[in-house]
């Protein structure tokens, strides 16, 4: 039981990481003047 805990955890947190991560990747695509790519 304690294991699948610390797994359900380390998922959360990574999904946290990921989505913290595309945040600042589309904040750093507004503050940017010219967006290259799509």
């Amino acid at each position: 039981m304690q294991e699948i805990r610390g797994l359900t955890h380390l998922h959360f947190i990574m999904n946290m990481q990921e989505q913290l991560s595309q945040t600042i990747t589309a904040v750093k695509a507004d503050r940017t003047p010219t967006v290259r790519g799509s």
